[in-house]
């Protein structure tokens, strides 16, 4: 009795809001899920409603909201507002119960912010009848179509393979092997890939990250078959885990790039995660997709449908990392499961009349869904969840016309939006005749209403039947992963359309999707080039100094190393051990045999104990021998140690030199020719001048001040800047580390040495010249200016200092005879 009587007072209420709502200016909202008379709701459920001008914070009270299930009875909840005032959420405070109708009465006194009130609503939905996550595990375990093995096998040209086999990768790793184009360019773009075995007694599941070599600067072993691993927009790295036996499990994990998991997405209103795609929104939300199997009377459909069929519908929510949900979009509101294209069975036991794996935001911010079992793309209001267009060629529901297709696409992956407005997707294939596989470039006039392919890419004999993916590249580059195919998985294509390269894979392994963007880990780090500048003029190695950073609070080792040119290699043993937040020096060298251009990818290598993960930096190494060039030896040289901190620095080129513009060297040239740091490249600068010698081949470095003892120092030539009299320009940087003693006075690179006294001076100074003459004697004041210049003949040489000021001077002694030259500082106080 009391029941009906409250349902006659919320009758009466309702009528009584609905008719004083009728006297002013009232609204519809712009979404709301459930839908009204959905079926299949879960009983963790939310409502969600939307405005476009914002709700007004005022009037949002949890009574204005009644919530009665058929056998839960009235229900309370919470009201929760988003942040941009759009979105108002309603939290039931318990669990619908399963095979309930709920009613929804939303009472008047809502408004938006521009004033106007929201009519007053009544809407019904309905709970589905009984758990779905044992129909969802069956489906997901039953079901091998994602890697299924086509029969076709192409043939590839594998004259200019390249395999990464001594890389000191673990048994279990499916190495790729590269195969280059002949117009193959590098760039500084890594591939990210899932490797999944089908077979894992030879083969291992891995996450991987390669270069353009097929060399991984990461790998992870995992139990599960992970798949969508990439870089998302806001820097982070994320990857889907399929697990087949628990799929209420199933998460996008987060990673920094120490690739360290520091948190996950799930999705909210009891839906379990599919790890097929996985958007992040400008907003810092996730939007993701769910496959929600249901119970369907498929007799009463279909001619000979099963009365019990497992029919697998799709959710796609908008949800943050709290599984808060803001955006509802189901396929049972919106597609009819007779949509499927003529291959799937909808008298079989279980329908996946869906199927979606991949969407996209559009350039006017609304949903692009990629349906593969309705050989459509779907255009999705995201503001009010309708449908704006379908389109596809063999889409039950096209839209469009479609010009210069004679195929259209057939079970398809991978749509993506270019910035440019046009669409891109791979099609597997499956429904051509034959089947076959490609990526393929769309134009959409959604005014006209009509499409054109206005590119495509095929293989001869490359059939994927699942997974696959097709994106452009922002040189113009475009790549293409096969999906399922192997050997051939992934193609990268120039700008012009030649092959770049092509990456194998083993045979059964396949992987879901390959995707290539810059990255690189921040656990630690090496400078990105590293150049052991010109070999011509020198009989033994060259060196140059590798420094590591340990950007970690715990200590790691670079296990091994891998490069491609036996010209360059390491001295320092490995494992080598670098403290949590430090440095370590390794050393690299350079012994080329013959003349040429070198230029080799070093990878530096840091493996857990059991080899099943491995983090990577990756350094250019750059050298030549060209005899053309100016020779460069920079003293002290490189390693040097007990250099005595008085010192100052000559770099001597075997031809005179000039600056690479044409123009000769001048004092004031010098400080912008060379780096001097405290440490490394990246320490302190050391100020100094410097002259350059009458015949060009000497520059003379003074330090401003003593330089600090017991202290290493990088002293290098900059590249580029300086060359011969002929043009030939000193490309590439040459380096110098040295390592200062204590001080134990007047030093110059010769070990005879003039005396020069006294020092510091203050009205005259004397040299006693170390050989015989003739000698040129020059004193430059720091900023280069010559102040005083002689020649002489005899053993000693005096100068007036009288009228000097104070400050740090520097001697310049050229001996006649055979042109060497030594350098002083000397002090008046």
């Amino acid at each position: 009795m009391k029941k009906r009587l409250f349902y006659r007072w919320l009758q009466a209420a309702f009528f009584l809001m609905a008719f004083l709502n009728s006297f002013g200016q009232s609204l519809d909202f712009s979404y709301q899920s459930p839908q009204p008379g959905a079926q299949f709701i879960n009983p963790e459920q939310t409502l969600i409603l939307k405005t476009p001008n914002g709700f007004e914070p005022s009037g949002l009270k949890s009574n204005k909201f009644i919530i009665t299930g058929s056998l839960s009875g009235n229900i309370g909840c919470n009201v929760q507002l988003s942040d941009d005032s759009k979105t108002l959420i309603v939290k039931p405070i318990k669990n619908f119960l399963y095979g309930e109708k709920v009613g929804i009465t939303i009472l008047s006194g809502l408004k938006d912010k521009t004033g106007n009130w929201f009519k007053a609503i009544h809407f019904d939905f309905y709970i589905k009848n009984g758990e779905t996550l044992s129909l969802l595990k069956q489906y997901k375990q039953s079901k091998d179509c994602d890697f299924a093995v086509p029969d076709v096998k192409d043939h590839i040209n594998t004259d200019a393979e390249f395999a990464v086999n001594d890389n000191h990768l673990p048994s279990d790793y499916p190495i790729p092997t590269v195969v280059f184009g002949q117009n193959h360019t590098f760039d500084d773009q890594y591939i990210f890939m899932n490797m999944v075995s089908r077979d894992h007694s030879t083969y291992n599941n891995y996450l991987t990250i390669l270069d353009n070599y097929g060399t991984p600067i990461y790998y992870q072993r995992t139990d599960l078959s992970s798949r969508d691993f990439r870089v998302l927009e806001d820097g982070y790295l994320a990857y889907s885990n399929n697990d087949l036996a628990h799929p209420e499990r199933e998460k996008y994990f987060l990673l920094d790039s120490s690739y360290v998991i520091f948190d996950s997405v799930m999705m909210g209103n009891g839906y379990s995660v599919d790890g097929h795609d996985m958007l992040l929104l400008d907003n810092g939300h996730y939007l993701m997709m769910s496959y929600d199997p249901q119970l369907v009377n498929m007799s009463l459909i279909v001619p000979g449908g099963n009365p019990q069929a497992t029919v697998v519908g799709l959710v796609i929510q908008e949800v943050d990392l709290e599984r808060q949900v803001y955006f509802q979009w189901r396929s049972w509101d919106h597609f009819s499961i007779t949509d499927a294209t003529y291959d799937i069975d909808l008298t079989a036991f279980v329908i996946d009349y869906v199927h979606a794996n991949s969407f996209e935001i559009d350039g006017d911010g609304n949903i692009l869904l990629s349906c593969r079992h309705m050989d459509e793309i779907t255009k999705i209001n995201f503001n009010t969840g309708n449908i704006i267009w379908r389109f596809g060629l063999n889409s039950e529901n096209n839209m469009f016309t479609v010009q210069n297709d004679p195929f259209g696409f057939s079970h398809q992956h991978d749509i993506r939006k270019l910035n440019n407005g046009h669409y891109t997707v791979y099609d597997n294939g499956n429904n051509h005749n034959p089947p076959f596989s490609q990526a393929m470039e769309y134009t959409i006039n959604e005014q006209t209403m009509q499409a054109a392919l206005i590119w495509s890419y095929q293989r001869e004999g490359v059939y994927a039947p699942a997974t696959g993916s097709f994106r452009m590249l922002g040189s113009g580059k475009k790549l293409i992963g096969w999906g399922t195919h192997d050997p051939l998985n992934i193609t990268e294509l120039n700008a012009d359309n030649s092959v770049s390269f092509d990456l194998m894979i083993p045979q059964e392994v396949a992987s879901y999707r390959a995707i290539k963007q810059p990255w690189k880990t921040n656990l630690f780090s090496a400078y990105r080039n590293l150049s052991l500048g010109n070999y011509a003029g020198h009989n033994s190695p060259k060196e140059n100094y590798l420094h590591v950073h340990n950007h970690s609070s715990d200590t790691i080792y670079i296990t091994s190393t891998y490069n491609h040119l036996e010209e360059f290699y390491l001295t320092t043993p490995l494992p080598f051990q670098i403290l949590p937040n430090s440095t370590g020096t390794m050393v690299v060298k350079f012994e080329p045999a013959h003349n040429g251009n070198y230029n080799d990818l070093l990878t530096l290598n840091y493996d857990n104990p059991g080899n099943t993960r491995r983090i990577a930096r990756q350094v250019n190494l750059v050298g030549i021998w060209n005899d053309s060039i100016p020779s460069v030896f920079i003293n002290p040289s490189q390693g040097s140690s007990n250099v005595d901190p008085g010192t100052v620095i000559t770099v001597t080129f075997d031809e005179p030199v000039r600056l690479a513009t044409g123009e000769e060297i001048t004092t004031q040239d010098i400080p912008y020719l060379f780096h001097f740091k405290i440490n490394n490249h990246g320490g302190d600068s050391v100020a100094f001048t410097g002259v350059i010698n009458d015949n060009k081949t000497v520059i003379t470095i003074y330090p401003e001040s003593t330089l600090v003892e017991n202290q290493l120092y990088f002293f290098g030539l900059r590249g580029k800047l300086v060359a011969d009299y002929d043009g030939n320009v000193i490309q590439n940087p040459e380096v110098s580390y040295f390592e200062t003693g204590t001080i134990t006075g007047m030093q110059s690179e010769d070990e005879t040495l003039e005396a020069i006294f006294p020092n510091p001076f203050t009205d005259c100074i004397t040299i006693r010249f170390a050989d015989p003459g003739p000698h040129r004697v020059s004193v430059y004041n720091l900023n280069g200016t010559c102040l005083r210049r002689a020649n002489t003949i005899k053993p000693t040489l005096s100068f007036d200092t009288q009228t000097l000021k104070a400050g740090i001077y520097l001697i310049n002694i050229v001996n006649q005879n055979d042109e060497t030259t030594r350098s002083y500082k000397v002090i008046k106080p």
